[in-house]
């Protein structure tokens, strides 16, 4: 089970429409578009290949850029209960 901050994420699934429901009609339509055009690939190939191993797994990365976020001021953590 993976803590951050010493807190368990409180994490539920929500249907993509209520969703999207929830934001503004910017951020919706930029959300909706980015999970249209993103695609997942294999970096598989490349591993075979050419030997290569991305330097963070896709966790590491996203724990990296929230971190990164939080030290900018621009993600708050909640105080704990």
């Amino acid at each position: 089970m993976y803590r951050w901050f010493g807190q368990q994420p409180q994490l539920s699934f929500q249907p993509f429409d209520e969703w999207l429901g929830g934001m503004n009609e910017q951020d919706a339509a930029a959300s909706r578009g980015h999970v249209i055009r993103s695609s997942c690939h294999s970096i598989e190939k490349s591993r075979q290949r050419l030997g290569y191993y991305p330097r963070y797994s896709s966790l590491e990365a996203i724990q990296q850029a929230v971190q990164v976020l939080i030290t900018q001021g621009k993600v708050t953590v909640p105080a704990s209960k």
